[in-house]
């Protein structure tokens, strides 16, 4: 009796040990790490509060599941170092790197190619030789796209609109819904508006491989 016991529990704790280890084990509490400074997809108020797109999908996910989140800001310099420390369980919006594991995709990050209005670009095959971006935006961009062309980085939307008007650069790269927010609607006045994206960025959650279970839970969680 004594034998077949032992052998239930010992079979019972395979089995839970199994379930873990497939990456089913689920997660109570989570810490999400965000960038602090690209208004509407991830950034902190002047109270530090998190805000933007990603963090409504991940505090929708969190009551889906009944998790308790919480997020830290951070700059993109810091953001990885959070992350190996142990101070954030998963970056939000995490850049190729080695050493990280990733979700599905879950989100999608329009980019567009604005020009003065009558200059119609949008397009690879209309590519000027002058491109503004946002120092902030550049990491969303497939920059492979401009081997032969000149890329001007920019640490704001003015100083970037600024040279277009002047003719620096023939046209520059920008999420519309950013630009929106940060441009008086005089000058957005004088720009040609796409039809559709130059290019989209699919947003995905890392974390260090230790932490797998939680991006798989993560990525049932948003089916």
């Amino acid at each position: 009796m004594i034998n077949r016991q032992l052998f239930r529990f010992t079979f019972l704790l395979f089995c839970a040990l199994a379930f873990v280890q497939n990456g089913y084990s689920e997660q109570s509490q989570v810490t999400v790490g965000i960038r602090n400074n690209i208004r509407s997809l991830e950034f902190s108020t002047t109270n530090g509060s998190a805000q933007g797109a990603l963090v409504d999908l991940w505090a929708i996910w969190a009551e889906k599941n009944n998790i308790q989140i919480n997020f830290v800001s951070a700059c993109d310099e810091s953001i990885g170092l959070l992350l190996e420390e142990g101070a954030i369980d998963v970056i939000a919006n995490a850049k190729e790197s080695t050493g990280l594991n990733y979700s599905d995709p879950y989100f999608t990050y329009d980019l567009f190619l604005f020009s003065l209005k009558h200059s119609y670009l949008d397009s690879t095959e209309q590519l000027p030789l002058r491109v503004g971006i946002l120092k902030t935006e550049e990491a969303f961009v497939d920059l492979n796209l401009f081997a032969s062309t000149r890329i001007s980085r920019y640490p704001g939307y003015q100083e970037m609109i600024t040279d277009l008007l002047s003719g620096d650069i023939d046209c520059y790269i920008a999420n519309d819904v950013n630009m929106n927010f940060a441009v008086h609607s005089v000058l957005l006045l004088k720009l040609n508006y796409p039809d559709k994206p130059f290019y989209q960025y699919k947003v995905r959650a890392g974390a260090l491989p230790a932490n797998q279970h939680l991006l798989t839970q993560f990525n049932r969680g948003m089916d």
